[in-house]
C-alpha cells in the first residue's frame, strides 16, 4: 500500500486519473473532515468541491488519498479509518439505501426456497441494491443448480413453471420431484454461495480488477482482510459493518468460501 499523498484543493487537476483508493478531506487545522472511497478519487473529490455539503466545502483546504488495490479493500479500509478517526462529516458509514436481502429457508418436509427480505442483514443473507439485481442473481444460480422459479418466487403461477414446459425443471412446482432430491441440489447451492453456519471461514472475491480480495472470519466476526499476496490488515474496530460489506460484495461479484 502506498503512503498517503497530499495536495491542496487548487492542485486537484494534478491528481492522476482513475485512482482507486481512500481519500481524506482536511480543514486548515489538518483535522479530517471526511473519509471516503472511490474508484476515481479525482472525480469524486471534484464532486465534493462543486456540489457537496456547502458547510463542509467551505472548510476543505487539503486533500489526501491512499491508492488501493481493489474496491473491497478500499471499502473495508475506509470503514476502519472512519471508526478510528471519527470525522465530523462521517456520521455513519454509508449504507445501502433500501437494500434487498436474499436469504433462504431449508426444510425437510417441503421444498427449500429463497426469500426476498427488506431487513435481514446477517451472515446468511446476500445484499443487493435492488430487487431486480437480486432476481437476476437468483435466476443465475437457479439455472446452475436446476432450481424452480415458482418455488423461489421469481415466477408467479398456480401451476407449473415455464421451465417445466421446456423440460428444464423437474416438476418441484407441481410436486412431481422428490423433496429430498430437490433439497439436495438446493443445499449444494447454499454451500457454494451462502454462509452455511460456519463461524470460521475465508471468503475471497474476484472483482473488476485482477487482484483477489479476501476476508478472514473467526467467531462470526471479520478479523482480517486484504488483497492476496499484496497487503493484509487486522480489524482493530470490529462491527457489523464488515459483514455488511461482505454481503454487499457477495451480491456483486463471484466469490468463494473456504474453511480456515
Amino acid at each position: 500500500m502506498q503512503k498517503e499523498v497530499f495536495f491542496s484543493i487548487n492542485k486537484i487537476n494534478y491528481v492522476p486519473e482513475n485512482i482507486l483508493g481512500v481519500y481524506f478531506l482536511y480543514n486548515n487545522n489538518n483535522e479530517i473532515l471526511y473519509i471516503g472511497k472511490s474508484v476515481n478519487v479525482k472525480k469524486r473529490v471534484k464532486q465534493h468541491l462543486s456540489s457537496g455539503r456547502i458547510y463542509m466545502r467551505l472548510q476543505i483546504q487539503k486533500i489526501g488519498y491512499i491508492k488501493m488495490h481493489s474496491e473491497f479493500e478500499s471499502l473495508m479500509f475506509e470503514s476502519q479509518l472512519v471508526k478510528k478517526f471519527r470525522p465530523i462529516y462521517n456520521r455513519r458509514l454509508r449504507k445501502l439505501k433500501n437494500p434487498i436481502y436474499l436469504s433462504y429457508s431449508c426444510s425437510k418436509n417441503s421444498y427449500s426456497q429463497f426469500n426476498f427480505l427488506q431487513n435481514n442483514d446477517n451472515s446468511n443473507s446476500i445484499s443487493f441494491t435492488s430487487k431486480h439485481k437480486a432476481k437476476k442473481f437468483l435466476q443465475r444460480i437457479g439455472v446452475e443448480f436446476n432450481l424452480c422459479d415458482v418455488i423461489n418466487g421469481i415466477e408467479k403461477s398456480n401451476s407449473c413453471c415455464f421451465n417445466y414446459h421446456l423440460k428444464k425443471c423437474k416438476g418441484a412446482c407441481v410436486n412431481l420431484e422428490k423433496i429430498m432430491t430437490y433439497n439436495d441440489r438446493f443445499n449444494s447451492c447454499i454451500k457454494k454461495y451462502f454462509y452455511t453456519g460456519k463461524r470460521n471461514y475465508v471468503i475471497s472475491f474476484n472483482d473488476s480488477l485482477k487482484n483477489k480480495s479476501y476476508a478472514v472470519v473467526n467467531d462470526s466476526q471479520v478479523k482480517e482482510f486484504g488483497v492476496s499476496n499484496i497487503k493484509s490488515y487486522s480489524v482493530e474496530y470490529p462491527s457489523r459493518d464488515e459483514i455488511r460489506i461482505i454481503n454487499l460484495f457477495k451480491g456483486k461479484y463471484k466469490f468463494r468460501i473456504a474453511d480456515v
